[in-house]
């Protein structure tokens, strides 16, 4: 078994309140389960044919309670055209204070075959329900991230928002940052995509040219987002660090995917597939789930057995509840090394530019920069200001005919950054576009 995503959201409550909500989501999970095809979602189990799926389906439901809380699990099982079965999870937990909702998505090969399935998972549609119908979930202490993404554009208050954001080490979840650049973007449908896609696991965050030059002021060129570029900043694991980042540009979008609307299903594709399988590498389920099982098998031992031999089942019971925990805890270890060694890996190891698979991804610093050689022509655009110095980065030229270009006539600050950029300042001519956006397009004869 494969498991494909996870997702976890929790919101304390009063006994009253928990029970109420309990109910509204067993007569959601109960609604969702006649939409994929049961007939009789109010039994403990049962089996029908998938009206979702491509065969036959099953689900079952567990309702534990004890002094410890109320813990419901509610498991679909749906069969696939291509020998896989798909299994979702949904447990609710309520330990006396804190109702929290752990799902989980996986896939098993019914014909034991050794073979790679490429498998790009979404959000189930009863989590989207349930978070819908209810304002006050959070991933720990974190707001949960919407199904929308949030616009940083427009003023310094915001990108600064999002930069402490970018920055905070208490942040738990990854955080996408889009560009719009009017004279870059591959597809304006992104930012709203990708944020309906990765709810509850990344918030969505856009930010134009303004907002491009404050993320190089306060985070530096190598952790910032430009020219139409995306960058998944992931949380901070060591004190102290700048968090990893993986940046797609503009024109790597292009060469990768394309213009069309399947170019955009892919790349979203590709970002929900990576987001979710690390959140099912990393989730883990919570301890009170463990804590409620364990409290519910001594109460019902000890209504079994003899008063004599309830302290000798005690031991039993909670030395196996302590075995559960080391072994619960040595497998997220586990997973959390195996991520690490994941992320390394994608970190040192080029993919190859025909793999449907690959993520391209480009180190946006100075490190990558080439020096112009004499005779070239080179297109710069502003993406920041230091002082009196433009700060520039090589792009692509633009779509604007050749009458908008003019020389450049006491363009200064655009003259020491091109010297800062390329160390030089012997260009035989430097010319400006009136017609691109924001910082402008340079173009220059070496």
């Amino acid at each position: 078994m494969q498991d494909l995503a996870k997702y976890s959201f929790n919101a304390e409550l009063s006994d009253e309140k928990a029970l109420e909500r309990l109910v509204q989501i067993e007569n959601q999970v109960s609604s969702w389960l006649i939409e994929k095809g049961a007939t009789s979602p109010i039994q403990t189990q049962g089996k029908f044919i998938s009206l979702t799926g491509d065969g036959a389906g099953n689900y079952h439901k567990k309702d534990t309670t004890s002094d410890a809380g109320i813990f419901k699990e509610y498991s679909l099982t749906e069969e696939s055209g291509r020998d896989q079965i798909f299994t979702t999870k949904i447990q609710a937990i309520y330990d006396n204070k804190e109702l929290t909702i752990y799902t989980s998505l996986s896939i098993t090969s019914a014909s034991n075959t050794v073979t790679p399935h490429l498998v790009f998972p979404r959000c189930p549609k009863i989590i989207r329900t349930i978070l819908a119908n209810f304002s006050d979930w959070k991933f720990g202490d974190e707001h949960l991230p919407i199904p929308r993404p949030i616009n940083a554009m427009g003023g310094r208050e915001e990108t600064y928002a999002l930069c402490d954001e970018i920055l905070n080490p208490r942040r738990r979840l990854p955080l996408i940052v889009i560009s719009l650049d009017a004279d870059e973007a591959v597809w304006n449908e992104l930012p709203s995509s990708l944020a309906n896609d990765l709810i509850a696991l990344s918030q969505i965050y856009v930010i134009d040219e303004e907002g491009s030059w404050t993320l190089t002021d306060e985070l530096g060129k190598q952790n910032s987002c430009y020219l139409g570029a995306v960058r998944l900043y992931w949380p901070i694991t060591d004190k102290g660090k700048d968090p990893d980042s993986i940046v797609w540009t503009a024109g790597k979008l292009q060469q990768a995917f394309g213009e069309s609307n399947k170019g955009l299903k892919k790349f979203c594709g590709n970002i929900r597939r990576m987001i979710m399988s690390t959140a099912a590498l990393t989730l883990s389920a919570p301890k009170s789930l463990r804590e409620i099982q364990n409290s519910a098998t001594i109460e019902r031992l000890k209504k079994l057995e003899d008063s004599a031999r309830d302290e000798e089942l005690t031991e039993i019971v909670e030395e196996n509840y302590r075995l559960e925990g080391e072994l619960a805890e040595t497998k997220a270890l586990i997973a959390r090394l195996q991520w690490k060694i994941n992320h390394l890996e994608s970190q040192t190891t080029a993919p190859p530019p025909d793999d449907e698979e690959s993520e391209p991804r480009e180190a946006a610093n100075d490190e990558t920069h080439i020096q112009a050689k004499s005779g070239e022509l080179r297109y710069y655009k502003k993406i920041g200001k230091k002082g009196d110095t433009d700060t520039l980065v090589v792009t692509a030229p633009c779509n604007h005919p050749s009458s908008c270009w003019t020389p450049a006539h006491k363009a200064i600050q655009a003259e020491k950054g091109l010297q800062k950029l390329e160390g030089r300042d012997d260009w035989r001519s430097m010319q400006h576009c009136s017609r691109c956006t924001g910082g402008g397009r340079w173009k220059v004869q070496w």
